[in-house]
């Protein structure tokens, strides 16, 4: 076939004038049962080469698209529900790849493909976690390991000229300071909140 042979533009453009024949699931409206199951599932086929072709171009928002008029159509196609987890994996969306991998082994629990997307699934969870955990330790260090270093510059002096020097010394930053050292652990813990509830 034209996917098989990787001529992912011309086998794009075939399935997508396939498609325009084959019509949409409202204009079936009539036709007999036989009928019917037969457009439903040369619609089916459609959309999920259709899908191949766009993914064999990197066009993952696409694919999806067509993966997913594929699932509207049959829920438990396994085919469809293999290529949106690939699509999501792809884009880091690491929450609904869990769940699109769940629902493979519910339909399919012998699937070979559902193994290898859930190793690549905590592969890329273990990336994901490193990386929020660098984060955080970059952060720290910036903003507190500098505070450190400034407490150490005075020493040597009488703590209460210092502190006498400072209430006597206009410092319009010590506002900006105070407030920057109470909001920025509560912006680190809403950050790090939001990426590991959608990394669920």
């Amino acid at each position: 076939s034209k996917y098989k042979a990787e001529k992912y533009p011309y086998a794009q453009k075939a399935y997508e004038e396939a498609l325009k024949y084959v019509g949409e699931s409202e204009e079936w409206k009539g036709a007999d049962t036989k009928i019917l199951q037969q457009l439903k599932t040369l619609k089916i086929d459609c959309e999920n080469n259709l899908c191949a072709a766009l993914l064999g171009q990197k066009s993952y928002a696409k694919a999806e698209e067509a993966a997913r008029r594929a699932l509207e159509l049959d829920e438990d196609n396994v085919k469809a529900l293999g290529r949106l987890a690939r699509i999501l994996l792809a884009g880091n969306r690491l929450g609904e790849a869990a769940k699109t991998i769940k629902k493979i082994k519910k339909v399919d629990p012998s699937n070979k493909r559902a193994a290898k997307f859930q190793q690549t699934l905590e592969e890329k969870k273990l990336i994901e976690k490193k990386r929020k955990e660098d984060f955080a330790r970059k952060f720290q260090k910036q903003f507190l390991g500098s505070g450190h270093a400034k407490n150490n510059e005075g020493a040597g002096t009488d703590p209460g000229d210092s502190e006498a020097a400072a209430a006597l010394t206009p410092n319009p930053t010590r506002g900006w300071c105070f407030y920057a050292a109470s909001t920025i652990p509560v912006i680190i813990a809403i950050v790090l909140g939001a990426y590991a509830y959608h990394a669920q």
